[in-house]
């Protein structure tokens, strides 16, 4: 009867003022006194009760319910545990007409199957989550507060995922070519390197692994670049070359710089925070390629013959890693090449599979190592005719994460899963994707 009085006086009150019918008042010393026909109503909003005129007063007939409300409700969505610790509501409404309130709740969206389970004492609720890895979902609840006549509600959304929160990752890009020419060629720079941790969610993450830069009998090319996460780690600076101009005998810039070529020349800069610059040129050696974890030093030699060993033709380290379950160095820089008649020492790659640069007689670069980001090693010897430098090794990812997390739902590339030491570790060694 209440709640149809409501809705009659919500229908048919036009106006605050006027008497007979149906009138609202914001107060009952506003009802009036005279004027009035039997059976008249009025609706005192300061009270929330319907009056009826009998002819020689207004009676009180009713008091019009309205809808209780939730004072301490739930989120709007949650995620479980993977231990299976349950959430626990304690939820709260308040009635203005002081009526006792009386909870329920129903699953509105998805299903619990296996996911999880739930509880009710009045108003607290208890969501328990499976510990199943194969239980994972997501569903919706509405909780209901009621007077008897009105209700309130709030919806929550629950979810049991077993993807990781954050992965630990190793990036390393391409590495820089080695110099070539006649002379003495620089040595490539190593691929930029980046490690460390990030947040992951329910989705898919491209993977492109950079290729090494490639020798020819002029400069060669940089490293291409490898990402991942939203994470770029830069291709390594190729070789100088000699002859050429000041621009081709210049080491170029990189993740790590590649090393000047032999004669006037300087080492190309590194990026702070993946990789470190290359080494200036000596008079009979190309300078050794910077690595992602040694700057090697500039220096020039004085007019042959030499009688000690050179500084600076070899490539600088990388930096030694054991995400993939055991130490390995990545990110050389690769060797400067050089020539025997002149004392110099040959420019070995730096650790992190840099190549080693060429020696007499125009021996060609070697190339830094596959999935490595090393650089390539520069041209050696004294040629008549034109030599090639290194190429550079290419890129890698690998990720790993606590293997009480789900696996990966799908990857692509060439990729290698293993679970070793308590972790699930993804090795890519050509581009692809990974999907949690």
């Amino acid at each position: 009867m209440a709640t149809s009085l409501s809705q009659r006086i919500s229908d048919s009150l036009s106006t605050i003022d006027g008497i007979g019918g149906n009138s609202i008042y914001a107060d009952i010393s506003l009802l009036p006194l005279s004027g009035n026909s039997t059976g008249d109503q009025a609706f005192v909003s300061s009270t929330n009760r319907l009056y009826l005129w009998n002819g020689a007063g207004w009676f009180n007939i009713a008091l019009i319910n309205t809808s209780p409300s939730i004072t301490t409700g739930p989120n709007a969505s949650y995620e479980f545990a993977i231990d299976g610790t349950p959430i626990v509501l304690t939820l709260i409404a308040e009635d203005p007409e002081g009526i006792a309130i009386t909870w329920s709740y129903a699953v509105t969206t998805g299903s619990l199957g296996s996911t999880a389970t739930v509880g009710q004492s009045d108003n607290v609720f208890t969501i328990t989550p499976s510990t199943n890895e194969a239980d994972i979902g997501a569903f919706g609840i509405t909780f209901t507060a009621s007077d008897g006549i009105n209700l309130a509600t709030a919806v929550s959304s629950f979810s049991l995922v077993f993807v990781p929160p954050s992965i630990e990752y190793l990036i390393v890009a391409g590495g820089g070519a080695g110099g070539g020419g006649i002379y003495n060629g620089g040595g490539g720079g190593a691929g930029g390197l980046l490690t460390g941790t990030t947040a992951v969610t329910s989705q898919t993450y491209v993977i492109t692994i950079g290729a090494g830069g490639t020798g020819i009998t002029s400069k060669g090319s940089n490293g291409s670049n490898s990402s991942a996460f939203g994470l770029t780690a830069t291709g390594g600076g190729a070789g100088g070359r000699h002859p050429g101009t000041t621009a081709e005998s210049n080491g170029e810039p990189g993740g790590s710089g590649g090393g000047g070529s032999q004669a006037a020349s300087t080492g190309g800069s590194g990026i702070v925070g993946q990789g470190f610059g290359g080494a200036g040129a000596w008079y009979a050696a190309g300078g050794g390629g910077g690595g992602a974890g040694y700057a090697v030093a500039s220096g020039r030699g004085n007019i042959p013959p030499y009688t000690g060993g050179l500084a600076g033709v070899s490539g600088g380290d990388g930096i030694s890693s054991s995400i993939s379950g055991s130490a390995q160095f990545y990110a050389g820089g690769g060797g400067g090449g050089q020539r025997n008649a002149y004392n110099v020492p040959q420019g070995i790659g730096g650790a992190g599979g840099g190549g080693n640069g060429g020696t007499d007689p125009g021996v060609i670069g070697f190339a830094g190592a596959p999935n490595t980001g090393g650089g390539g090693g520069g041209l050696g010897g004294d040629l008549t005719s034109l030599g090639t430098g290194g190429d550079g090794g290419s890129g890698i990812v690998i990720i790993r994460y606590p293997h009480s997390f789900l696996p990966a739902q799908a990857t692509t590339g060439s990729t290698t899963y293993t679970v070793l030491d308590g972790y699930r570790i993804y090795t890519f060694t050509s581009s692809g994707s990974i999907t949690f």
